[in-house]
Formats: structure tokens, C-alpha cells, sequence
């Protein structure tokens, strides 16, 4: 059962578990916005650990990478995802995760998820893909090798900017991944 809202709720289970069947993923985590999720996916990686990331990204997401991973001891490289031998060199030394946007935001740069996905997962790296912009109506990204998959619900899974969320979809559940995210989101 349900005992302090903010633990969980009716709502937000329903929520997470609409999102994560139109994602074809396994079970997803909600948040209070797009920002808190991506943050989420990102202190997955921070205890000393590197993210690589779309040079073309969202200006929350370049300076959460900038100015908070460090402070938990994690850096960041930005990356064009679009090139797959820059992504290749950003990664080798030991990345802990790819993370792109897919159509990017704000220059609608399109990457090669299938490519990312194999590029990661040579390196021993989880790929994280902001699928925001194309929603689970046009793109997919577990089908071309995601292992975890965000959206900030404010933008079209809300339809008209009237809800502030965000949703982080795990691949596969129960996971450490997945508990790791649900601490976080109800710290």
C-alpha cells in the first residue's frame, strides 16, 4: 500500500507504468520535473564517473553535467553524437555513461541510437537517451539499444506545457539501476 504521497501514489504509479509500456521498458521512475530526472540518471554516474554527452543538449542538462556532477566527484565530455569516432574516443577511457538527445534540443540533431548502443556497450558504458522531442509515437530507443530512456512529461507527453514532470524508463526490472533511481527520487 501507499503511506506518505510522496513515496508513491495511485497517480504516479499509473503514470510510471503508461510510460514505461509505451516505452517497451520494464518500470519507470517519475519525478517532479524533466531537470530531476535527468539529474537522477546522472548521479548514477557520479562517484568519480565520466558522462559523456551530446554537445548539442538542453541547457539545464550542459549545466547540471558542468556544475554538479563535480561536486560529487564525476566530469563530464561533450561530444557531437552525430560522430560516431569522436563518441568512440570519448568513451574508451572508461565512461560510466553515454547520455544523448535524440532529436536534440535545441538543433533537432538527429544520432544514430543502434551505433551509440553498440559504441557503450563496447566500453562498458549504459547509453541514456533524452527521447523527449520524438516521445515513444515516433522513437523507441530501448528497441535500438537504450538502457535507460527520459522524458520531460512538460514538453509532449503533457501535450500543452500544462504539467511539470519527468519520467526515467529502465530497460529492465527489478534492477540496481531501478533502486538507485527510486532512492533518488524519493530523497
Amino acid at each position: 500500500g501507499y503511506f506518505y504521497s510522496r513515496s508513491g501514489n495511485p497517480n504516479r504509479t499509473a503514470l510510471e507504468r503508461a510510460v514505461a509500456a509505451l516505452e517497451g521498458g520494464g518500470e519507470a521512475v517519475a519525478f517532479a520535473s524533466g531537470s530531476a530526472a535527468t539529474l537522477a540518471v546522472f548521479s548514477l554516474a557520479a562517484a568519480g564517473g565520466r558522462v559523456v554527452c551530446s554537445s548539442d543538449c538542453y541547457h539545464g542538462t550542459a549545466k547540471q553535467l558542468r556544475e554538479m556532477l563535480p561536486r560529487w566527484g564525476g566530469t563530464a565530455e561533450f561530444v557531437d553524437t552525430t560522430n560516431l569516432d569522436a563518441v568512440r574516443r570519448a568513451l574508451e577511457p572508461g565512461a560510466a555513461l553515454l547520455w544523448v538527445e535524440t532529436p536534440s534540443n535545441p538543433l533537432l540533431r538527429v544520432s544514430d541510437l543502434a551505433a551509440l548502443a553498440g559504441l557503450a556497450r563496447s566500453c562498458g558504458a549504459l547509453l541514456g537517451c533524452d527521447n523527449t522531442f520524438a516521445s515513444p509515437v515516433l522513437q523507441q530507443p530501448f528497441a535500438l539499444g537504450a538502457d535507460l530512456v527520459m522524458h520531460s512529461s512538460t514538453k509532449y507527453l503533457g501535450g500543452h506545457s500544462d504539467v511539470l514532470g519527468g519520467v526515467v524508463v529502465v530497460r529492465e526490472a527489478p534492477s540496481a539501476t531501478l533502486e538507485a533511481l527510486r532512492t533518488f527520487q524519493g530523497a
